[in-house]
């Protein structure tokens, strides 16, 4: 049996603003409350060094929907690196099909520090395992 394919949206953000900042920010358009976890792990083998990328969680109960901003940059590495034109990644999972894309995509652009604001076509992400929050 085939494991069901994660149904999730991604925007990328592209800002010079600090994780606590664009997690204000954050905060604020979606009204709900971003918590630091654990930073995400992984072994970069040609450089033979762990890359570490910060993590905040938010999860909206009545709407069942859980939020998460990945920091994609850490020492000059991306966690996603063919989306490295952006600083963050919002992850939006659950219940998605109410989800006011367009209004959230249009309240994050209005940020003045936000330089680009996009949804990210899943088939473009070329490490989805990398985004997985499932131990979270």
């Amino acid at each position: 049996m085939d494991e069901p394919e994660e149904d999730f949206l991604l925007i990328g953000i592209a800002t010079a603003m600090k994780e606590y900042k664009i997690s204000f920010e954050l905060n604020r358009i979606l009204a709900v409350e971003f918590e630091k976890q654990p930073d995400i792990q992984f072994e970069n083998k040609e450089r033979s060094r762990t890359l570490s990328f910060g993590i905040l969680m938010a999860h909206n109960e009545q709407k069942d929907v859980r939020y998460f901003i990945f920091n994609n940059r850490n020492l000059g590495e991306n966690l996603l690196p063919q989306l490295n034109d952006y600083n963050y990644l919002l992850k939006i999972e659950g219940h998605t099909s109410d989800f006011n894309l367009s209004g959230t995509l249009d309240s994050i652009k209005n940020l003045k520090e936000v330089i680009i604001c996009a949804e990210i076509p899943l088939d473009k992400v070329k490490q989805p395992d990398r985004l997985r929050t499932d131990h979270l």
